[in-house]
């Protein structure tokens, strides 16, 4: 049997979250994204060993993090964050830094696109290179 995709959804607050197995994540942050919300984000990303987040931010608001909890968001193998506003790519931007100290500073690919198809092609050729590796 090879790879299957296996999806499964779940709303999270406002925010959806789609698992497409083995390792894809497309999030929909929708309004602002509280502490409980991040960690329940962190546990749902638990069902790969290895996460790609895909994360249309076009309708989010604040973001809260703490650096424990951030701790505790297994560490991603890339973010392509598309239609986010420069607040919201300010405070992913700043999230990925604390995310990258507190986890001894393994380095996490984050880019930021003006539309989903970028950000998917994006994200497919980090995929790839990893794969190749």
């Amino acid at each position: 049997m090879g790879e299957e995709a296996v999806l499964e959804e779940r709303v999270i607050g406002k925010h959806i979250v789609r698992f497409t197995a083995p390792d894809h994540f497309h999030i929909q942050f929708i309004d602002d994204v509280s502490v409980a919300e991040l960690s329940a984000l962190g546990d749902f990303f638990k069902l790969a060993k290895k996460v790609y987040l895909l994360v249309d931010a076009s309708r989010m608001g604040a973001m809260s993090a703490e650096a424990k909890l951030v701790k505790k968001i297994p560490i991603s193998a890339g973010s392509a964050v598309y239609g986010a506003s420069t607040k919201a790519r300010v405070a992913l931007s700043i999230l990925n830094k604390v995310y990258m100290m507190v986890n001894l500073g393994k380095e996490v690919p984050l880019a930021f696109f003006d539309n989903e198809m970028e950000a998917r092609t994006w994200l497919e050729d980090v995929r790839a290179k990893a794969k190749a590796k």
